[in-house]
């Protein structure tokens, strides 16, 4: 932990509705995928896709946050540069975190969601 401090980067647990627009964090990528669904818009059924990754904190591997992103219409090609940028096993120093406004709050239990 003292590490990521020196370079600016908050603890993964600091993680919060409050420091996500300011905080930075040192990640690590594990398990980058794409996954398929379906769903029904207006009734009629619907293809999706979405990536998701692993991402473990370079100061505590224990503790971690899913990634995801979808394509739409302000960024249409998001998950193919995501499964180019996000490689298994790739460092990277994560900033400007959303969080998703419709998980389910069983999924931000954790003391890293604010």
């Amino acid at each position: 932990m003292a590490n990521a401090e020196k370079h600016g980067s908050l603890p993964l647990s600091e993680l919060s509705s409050q420091s996500a627009s300011f905080g930075e964090w040192q990640m690590v990528v594990h398990f980058p995928r794409t996954h398929k669904y379906q769903y029904k818009q207006d009734g009629i059924p619907k293809d999706g896709q979405v990536f998701k990754c692993v991402l473990t904190s370079v100061a505590d591997a224990k503790l971690y946050v899913v990634g995801e992103a979808k394509n739409d219409r302000k960024n249409i090609d998001a998950i193919s540069k995501c499964m180019k940028q996000f490689q298994d096993g790739i460092a990277f120093k994560m900033t400007k975190v959303s969080f998703r406004a419709d998980a389910p709050k069983r999924y931000t239990h954790s003391p890293c969601f604010g």
